[in-house]
């Protein structure tokens, strides 16, 4: 067992889940009684381990509040470190799901993809919150949102990757394996009433805001429910000066489309919203009700 600074006593467990492999979650033992329970399904960036936000020091501060606060997180290999949001890592991802539900009653679920994991985690979410009631939001962590733009990022860096998980030995091949499931491809309506916060870095040279959480924002403009976006003024990719640490809004999104009532904004930051002005790195931004 593990404690968070505030004392909350809590356990990880791991299982191999078939269709799923490698799954491990966390709960505090104060929780595990509770008749009805809200999870974070983490889906993990690329080369990563199943239990990185089990592990990864800079997610602690998210990973404390959830055990304070009665919440628990599931996460798994999601069908290797290099999946790429494919129909396996998906169906792989679930699987780690339905294992935990059927240990715990729960009752509400929030996606949350880091990098590579914002592809997969955006499909789950989108394919899945229309059928399932369980499924309350998403949140892309500066996550790859576009399949296509990935396959050729770099002079290739992720082509050979891409190619293996998708089972493909070509873009020609990749565009028509993938047809209907690049997330910034849209359509628009695929967005309707859903519950979105996208975090990124203006400065993340491995993951551009402007080919994936901002294009993803303009497809879907005016769809979400919630619609929030928290930008880090010089943030990167890495684990120091990237959106981990950005616990504020990740959690005030967790209450907010939990049923939870999430505090104000942090002074001179915030989170743009159409509900809303708000101020993000000192720039004041006034959003306008869809009609």
């Amino acid at each position: 067992m593990a404690s968070t600074p505030s004392g909350t006593v809590y356990s990880v467990r791991s299982a191999t889940v078939p269709g799923a492999g490698s799954t491990f979650w966390g709960i505090a033992e104060s929780a595990v009684a509770l008749p009805e329970r809200s999870f974070v399904l983490y889906c993990h960036g690329a080369g990563d381990s199943a239990d990185q936000f089990a592990t990864m020091p800079a997610w602690a501060g998210l990973r404390n509040w959830i055990i304070d606060n009665g919440w628990g997180w599931v996460e798994g290999i999601g069908a290797g470190a290099n999946a790429w949001g494919s129909p396996a890592s998906m169906a792989a991802y679930e699987a780690s799901l339905a294992h935990v539900a059927g240990l715990y009653d729960i009752k509400k679920v929030v996606v949350l993809g880091r990098s590579m994991g914002g592809l997969v985690g955006a499909r789950i979410y989108w394919s899945r919150r229309g059928t399932d009631s369980r499924y309350k939001g998403f949140i892309s962590n500066s996550g790859v949102q576009d399949l296509v733009w990935a396959y050729d990022w770099d002079g290739g860096r992720w082509t050979d990757a891409v190619n293996a998980s998708w089972g493909v030995s070509s873009k020609a091949e990749f565009v028509a394996a993938s047809a209907g499931m690049n997330r910034v491809a849209g359509p628009a309506s695929r967005w309707t009433g859903a519950n979105v916060l996208q975090l990124w870095g203006n400065a993340d040279p491995l993951v551009p805001p402007q080919f994936n959480g901002e294009a993803m924002r303009t497809m879907y403009a005016g769809q979400p429910a919630v619609d929030w976006v928290d930008i880090r003024g010089g943030g990167d990719h890495s684990a120091s000066n990237g959106s981990y640490t950005r616990v504020k809004p990740m959690t005030d999104f967790l209450l907010a489309v939990t049923g939870g009532t999430p505090p104000e904004p942090e002074t001179g930051y915030g989170y743009r919203s159409k509900r809303r002005s708000i101020i993000i790195d000192g720039v004041r931004y006034t959003l306008r009700r869809r009609r």
